[in-house]
């Protein structure tokens, strides 16, 4: 096991959680505000963008999920 503490394990978890939520939020938002992005002069695809979007805030509640059924250190 990587994480010998529980509240670091725990810790990990919620920082995860908060990442991957705001980069799905902003992901979502781009995609319905139609915002353009380039990349390398290239540009992103909305389509792209709400995928992630979508993507990202499934890991956020799965990983939301296991931090809930965790039990907290005391």
């Amino acid at each position: 096991m990587m994480f010998r503490d529980k509240r670091n394990e725990r810790l990990g978890l919620l920082t995860s959680v908060i990442i991957f939520g705001l980069v799905g939020i902003v992901q979502l938002w781009r995609a319905l505000a139609h915002v353009s992005l380039q990349f390398g002069g290239h540009a992103v695809p909305i389509w792209l963008s709400a995928i992630v979007g979508v993507l990202a805030l499934l890991m956020a509640f799965w990983l939301g999920a296991i931090l809930r059924r965790s039990r907290p250190v005391l």
